[in-house]
């Protein structure tokens, strides 16, 4: 994240980012607009928290979203298609890694379960002391990390206790 950080410090722009410069069509609704952007951001959190808990197949499929941003910007650039198009087919991209997840929770591996589980908790930990407090985000994350690693197993033990299931606290 710190060399990231440098790159972007060195050659990028902080007012021009891909998620800061998208394209919204003409006469969205205010609303509609700040709904996606808060999908948008939960989603990215959850991709970067899937990369260090969940399982390697998650992670990887994480990637599918983020390329095909990048593609879809470059065709709204270039006219070929137009901005609502980008966000059906983005929002499309970010919302398949959710029942993929799903799969993941009831597929009878309870090790990944565990660490789909595990990434759910740290990524909702992050939204809210990032975007709800706005904390420095190398703080988020190593106390989103540490919470999650230590929080899950408690959880999970209470919601079989109460007959709920293995992840029964988390519903």
């Amino acid at each position: 994240m710190a060399a990231a950080d440098k790159v972007s410090y060195m050659i990028g722009s902080t007012e021009e980012r891909t998620t800061n410069s998208m394209p919204y069509y003409d006469g969205i609704e205010p609303s509609v607009k700040n709904a996606a952007k808060r999908f948008y951001s939960k989603s990215q959190f959850a991709a970067t928290a899937l990369c260090i808990f969940g399982s390697p197949t998650l992670a990887f499929c994480s990637v599918f979203a983020i390329e095909i941003a990048s593609f879809l910007m470059t065709l709204v650039r270039k006219g070929i298609i137009k901005a609502r198009t980008y966000h059906v087919i983005y929002s499309f991209g970010l919302f398949i890694m959710f029942p993929a997840m799903l799969t993941t929770f009831f597929g009878g591996d309870h090790e990944a379960g565990m660490g789909t589980f595990r990434a759910l908790g740290a990524a909702a930990i992050a939204v809210r002391l990032r975007l709800g407090w706005h904390l420095n985000k190398h703080l988020v994350w190593s106390m989103s990390i540490v919470m999650t690693y230590y929080l899950t197993l408690p959880a999970v033990s209470m919601g079989e206790a109460l007959g709920l299931g293995p992840f029964g606290v988390a519903w």
